[in-house]
């Protein structure tokens, strides 16, 4: 099964569209953010909370006319499950840099995201989970595989693991 390891949030400055797109925002993540961000995801994980690895940022409905509202959200759901292509497995701090070790189970899926290459996370202030627990301040809620990150200079994944249809007969890869 396919695994690896990516940069997700620096500390910095990061320009941001708003909720309409038409305007941008500034947001500042400290190192207590991304140190804090490192240690909630560790605690989700205790808590049996599963972080999904996802082709671009899922967003939610909008509200609509009934029946459109409940197609939509139909679709909305179908979608997400759909572009769900794994999940985080561990938090991991190099110097003031998040990063994830994940899995990304399908080796296409695998091969597509070292073609896209960058991560987005979508941090959500005061999130509640499925069973109505209230996880306070900052928490990732999924990491977007995207062509277009707004965080600039971030590194390739790094595959921890080889392709299913690899084997090397080598113990010089073990040093």
């Amino acid at each position: 099964m396919p695994r690896f390891k990516k940069d997700a949030l620096t500390p910095d400055t990061y320009s941001v569209p708003d909720a309409t797109g038409k305007k941008r925002r500034l947001i500042v993540y400290t190192d207590a953010d991304v140190n804090h961000l490192a240690q909630r995801f560790r605690d989700m994980q205790t808590a049996g909370l599963a972080v999904p690895v996802a082709w671009e940022h899922q967003d939610e409905a909008k509200p609509d006319e009934e029946d459109e509202v409940k197609q939509r959200l139909s679709q909305k759901l179908a979608d997400r499950a759909r572009l769900t292509r794994g999940y985080l497995e561990e938090a991991v701090l190099e110097g003031k840099t998040l990063g994830f070790n994940m899995e990304v189970p399908d080796e296409q899926d695998a091969r597509q995201f070292e073609k896209v290459r960058y991560v987005s996370p979508e941090i959500v202030t005061d999130w509640v989970d499925g069973r109505g627990h209230l996880w306070p301040g900052k928490s990732i809620t999924h990491l977007a595989v995207t062509s277009r990150p707004v965080q600039p200079g971030q590194g390739r994944p790094e595959r921890l693991s080889l392709p299913d249809n690899v084997v090397r007969l080598s113990l010089a890869d073990r040093l």
